[in-house]
């Protein structure tokens, strides 16, 4: 073992020492060395390293591995990093959709008559323009209310001069009312009317029905074919009960009447509709 060969060496050295200047035949050996007799007292500090020692000593000599300590606080954000260089500028985008046409501003105001130009009057048609017109000379055709101007060759068409059509007015105060017109001629007289009346006049009286006490019925009494109902109603055969008309009316289409009768007593009676009837139109 090195420990041992170091020990010897130790020894070895001590004999030296011991011996003085007499001579000495052999060194000690580390098998000279019984086991056990060196002791820490017999090495000298520091001489013995790391070197010295066996691996194997000294991987049983080492501690385990204790365990992770705790994270440290994070550090302070550094200060920010220069700008980087402009990147190349990118190739150009495909052209966008053309947008939709914008509704037709407003009409501006007509603006004043150009410099040179002298309306000078105006003529029925463009057959009247004159010959001998100087150039800047305009004329108003009537035919069309156009303008025409006289450009030293030819008359050229200006257009229309007349404006907009303006807003409709106010409506204006009534007049003063008119002298009464004369009385007109009497008339000749109008022919006969036909007679008065209702055609056909005819009171229809219906069957006769049981009215119990306290009870409500109806009946209807029906006019002949071609004639409609103008009126009608019922009776009771004993005009001493109390009876109350609840309901009084022409049947559907006018063909008869329809009426209905509340008997407010206990006794019993008998109920009769009639219904006024009259030819049709």
């Amino acid at each position: 073992m090195k420990v041992l060969a170091v020990l010897a060496g130790v020894v070895s050295a001590l004999a030296v020492v011991t011996a003085g200047t007499a001579a000495v035949q052999a060194l000690i050996t580390g098998a000279q060395i019984k086991d056990g007799t060196v002791e820490s007292r017999d090495i000298e500090n520091g001489t013995i390293t790391r070197l010295d020692i066996a691996n194997a000593a000294e991987a049983a000599l080492r501690g385990q591995r204790g365990a992770r300590g705790v994270a440290g606080p994070q550090g302070a954000v550094g200060p920010a990093g220069p700008a980087g260089s402009p990147g190349a500028t990118g190739a150009a985008g495909p052209q966008g959709l053309t947008g939709a046409q914008g509704a037709q501003g407003p009409q501006g105001p007509k603006g004043d008559i150009g410099e040179g130009l002298h309306v000078t009057g105006s003529v029925a048609d463009t057959a009247d323009l004159p010959d001998d017109a100087d150039v800047g000379d305009a004329y108003i055709v009537t035919a069309d209310g156009h303008l025409h101007v006289w450009d030293g060759d030819d008359w050229v068409n200006g257009g229309p001069v007349r404006g907009p059509e303006g807003f409709e007015g106010d409506v204006g105060p009534a007049g003063p009312q008119g002298t009464q017109g004369p009385m007109g001629q009497t008339g000749a007289p109008g022919a006969d009317g036909e007679d008065g009346g209702l055609a056909g006049y005819q009171i229809v009286v219906g069957s006769a029905v049981v009215l119990s006490g306290g009870q409500v019925l109806s009946a209807t009494a029906s006019c002949p074919t071609g004639k409609l109902a103008v009126g009608g109603g019922a009776s009771v055969a004993d005009p001493s009960i109390a009876g109350l008309m609840v309901e009084s009316r022409p049947t559907a289409g006018g063909a008869g009447w329809s009426a209905s009768i509340y008997n407010d007593s206990d006794d019993d009676t008998t109920m009769t509709p009639y219904a006024v009837c009259a030819n049709a139109a």
